[in-house]
């Protein structure tokens, strides 16, 4: 399937399906399988990473979203 292409958007609608069965995944404990996160919570937990200095190492999604929260 094509990607939707602008200068700022890159979307690619093939992957979509997909996401549900992560999230499952994740709410049931399989190891090693995070739940998705949405490029808005990225966004802010980075912001807030940067900003904050006792925010170090790789956070998961759960501390993702507590970060974007604040």
């Amino acid at each position: 399937m094509l990607p939707l292409s602008s200068p700022s958007i890159n979307i690619q609608f093939d992957v979509l399906p997909v996401i549900p069965v992560f999230n499952i995944a994740s709410a049931i404990g399989i190891p090693f399988v995070d739940k998705t996160v949405r490029v808005e919570t990225l966004a802010d937990a980075i912001v807030a990473g940067i900003t904050d200095d006792s925010v170090e190492g790789v956070q998961r999604y759960m501390q993702m979203e507590q970060l974007a929260k604040n």
